[in-house]
């Protein structure tokens, strides 16, 4: 990555959108790189008219609400809550700023789209719905980082659509 940082540290043109447990907000390494509606005020009301009221930051489609930080809910796991902003990290964290680590991509804005319980549980229609949030609102980049144990024609459309989109 040093290498690499030397030609770029990503652009603020790209968004990632992450689909998992959540991401932290307020991270210190990811709050200024964290993707903004810019046609959505936190005011109760969908204002840009896309279907989710107060998706300021990305949509929680476990507990359909626009918050999509990671739950303590009843038997959370560590792993669990933390994955997502594990790799929103990984992904974009803040670097040379002498906070906590630096992502491979400084520049870019994460798109936090949670579609996984406080255990990393979830449904392909819950992704499913993720993706499609994720192509309607601009991402450029899916991170889909779960397993499944079967192929799954609903995920395998939703990720050609993703990709048809220029995803």
């Amino acid at each position: 990555a040093p290498e690499a940082w030397k030609t770029t540290q990503g652009s603020r043109s790209v968004v990632v959108a992450v689909l998992d447990t959540g991401v932290d907000l307020d991270h210190p390494d990811l709050r200024n790189n964290i993707w903004t509606n810019p046609g959505e005020i936190f005011d109760g009301l969908d204002n840009d008219g896309n279907g989710f009221p107060d998706d300021l930051h990305g949509w929680d489609f476990v507990d359909d609400v626009g918050d999509p930080q990671p739950h303590f809910d009843n038997g959370w796991s560590e792993a669990g809550v933390n994955h997502g902003t594990v790799l929103a990290g990984m992904i974009g964290a803040i670097g040379n700023n002498r906070i906590g680590v630096a992502g491979t991509s400084w520049n870019v804005r994460i798109l936090p789209i949670r579609v996984l319980d406080s255990q990393g549980i979830g449904n392909v229609e819950t992704v499913a719905e993720g993706i499609d949030y994720a192509i309607r609102n601009g991402a450029h980049i899916l991170n889909l980082s779960f397993v499944g144990f079967e192929r799954n024609a609903v995920l395998e459309t939703q990720i050609n659509r993703a990709g048809q989109a220029g995803l």
